[in-house]
């Protein structure tokens, strides 16, 4: 965690002086009025850099405000839906009239204290104007939505505007607006997109421009279905070839998670070895994902070359995400289900009051539903994921405030069921204290990340996503370096708690 330094301002209150005659007060007055000049800069604010990825560090800057002034900073961007997102942070400059959000306190707006990113994390989807009547509105109840729609391809304009208090002559202040602009790119120029209809697979290949080999890494999409595009692009943005595989909720691909083979995901890994001529294949997922990831590893561990589950689940969960996939299987194997918690025999769903339950639309039924069967996850049984077969490095993520489901949990459950058969890889478990289910991705706003939303196959299951919005910004920029480092043959044995800077 980063260290809060708070600088204390010496305030000029005048003095009282004898003079004796005009000349002398006019001398006086110029030595004044020279000394306020020198020591304030000119007024400016400066983004540096100009232009970066999501993953990198940048700095705001703004200087000439007059000593222990205040000074307004809001910055906006406007997403691809057209609609305006604003953050505000107001600030008291030091004694040079500097202001740097990585070392100066907000005292009011979207967010408070010492953030070093906080003017990007808690944008509202309000405009400026708006924001002084309605930031404190409730989210659900204004209808916002989660997090700003960026596009994939063109960069995100953020619009830095900042007024400040002046020093003027004889200790008299004015206010000067500034603005500046800042690019924000969330995956590479250039990439190659090539949508794939092959070996009975569907999904989308990432690679980067220049033709070389580049390390094939499958993606496998969580409850949301389809195809995650923007983390195969982030992934080919770092050189790697990623494969957005789509297994459900996608043309040519059931409608729901329900009895999905894992014979497809094998096809898959070997469609993708094949196409970059590799023998082995990396996994990543997130949430279903993180938990299918798991199970794929588990089930042909000869054609995995590192496992990263992003917030996944310890034991086979059931279908999603419809009463009427109530009681079933997600995954089968050679035609049968896998074993799976909440299915008859195994789990709760085993009488018809049991059955009310895995039918009810109260997230925190289903939620308890689901750390019953985490917990309940012994050696022996069947609905556990049998993680010790895999024979790869296995990195997870997790954030210790996930109201999705208990993913720290699920996989402190997962590293105890490897140390006890004695497993011979590397396995790192990165929890991040206080982020939420949204942790496994990096994301550039997050003010309003712990939102009741919809979930976006069932629309009656309302749910939230949990977490601080500072630690899950914070917490998904860690997480996406070290899946990268981790992916590049970087992994450690080791169990790490981070807690995310600045929140």
């Amino acid at each position: 965690m980063e260290t809060i330094t708070m600088t204390f301002s010496i305030k000029n209150t005048g003095a009282l002086f004898t003079i004796p005659n005009l000349g002398s007060m006019i001398s006086g007055l110029a030595i004044q009025i020279l000394l306020a000049t020198a020591a304030v800069a000119a007024p400016s604010i400066n983004v540096t850099p100009h232009e970066r990825t999501i993953l990198d560090d940048f700095t705001i800057q703004i200087t000439g405000a007059a000593p222990n002034g205040k000074v307004v900073v809001e910055a906006s961007l406007t997403d691809a839906r057209k609609r305006i997102w604003t953050s505000r942070g107001v600030y008291t400059a030091d004694f040079n009239g500097a202001v740097n959000p990585a070392t100066s306190a907000s005292l009011e707006g979207t967010y408070t204290g010492v953030n070093r990113h906080g003017l990007i994390w808690s944008m509202l989807p309000l405009t400026a104007k708006e924001l002084t009547s309605h930031m404190n509105d409730d989210p659900v109840e204004a209808g916002w939505p989660m997090a700003p729609a960026l596009g994939l391809n063109n960069p995100t304009t953020i619009t830095f505007r900042t007024l400040l208090e002046t020093s003027g002559p004889v200790s008299s202040s004015q206010t000067q607006e500034l603005k500046t602009t800042h690019l924000v790119h969330g995956v590479a120029e250039g990439l190659r997109r090539r949508e794939i209809n092959e070996w009975g697979i569907r999904g989308i290949l990432y690679t980067p421009l220049e033709p070389g080999e580049y390390p094939p890494v499958l993606i496998v999409t969580g409850s949301e279905g389809g195809a995650s595009e923007r983390n195969a692009a982030l992934l080919a943005s770092q050189g790697f070839s990623a494969l957005a595989l789509a297994h459900f909720s996608y043309p040519g691909r059931p409608e729901q998670l329900l009895n999905i083979p894992l014979e497809y995901f094998r096809s898959a890994i070997e469609w993708l070895a094949a196409e970059t001529g590799q023998k082995r294949v990396a996994l990543s997922g997130g949430s279903r994902g993180g938990e299918a990831v798991l199970l794929i590893a588990s089930t042909y561990p000869e054609l995995v070359s590192a496992v990263v589950a992003g917030v996944p689940s310890n034991v086979a969960l059931g279908a999603c995400c419809s009463p009427a996939t109530a009681g079933q299987a997600a995954w089968t194997l050679a035609e049968k289900p896998i074993p799976t918690w909440g299915v008859k025999p195994w789990g709760l769903a085993q009488d018809e009051k049991n059955r009310e339950v895995s039918l009810s639309q109260d997230y925190s039924v289903v939620w308890r539903l689901m750390l019953q069967g985490m917990l309940a996850a012994e050696q022996s049984s069947p609905f556990a994921i049998p993680v010790e077969n895999i024979r790869a490095p296995i990195l997870l993520i997790s954030g210790d405030a996930d109201a999705v489901w208990a993913s720290k949990l699920a996989s402190d459950k997962v590293i105890q069921r490897l140390q006890q058969n004695g497993f011979a890889f590397p396995a790192e478990h990165l929890s991040i204290t206080g982020a939420g289910h949204s942790v496994s991705i990096p994301l550039l706003v997050t003010s309003l990340i712990g939102t009741k939303i919809r979930h976006p196959v069932n629309t009656a299951i309302e749910l939230s996503l949990g977490g601080l919005p500072s630690a899950t910004y914070y917490g998904g920029l860690q997480a996406q370096r070290r899946r990268i480092e981790f992916l590049r043959g970087s992994p450690t044995a080791l169990s790490k708690e981070l807690v995310a800077p600045n929140f």
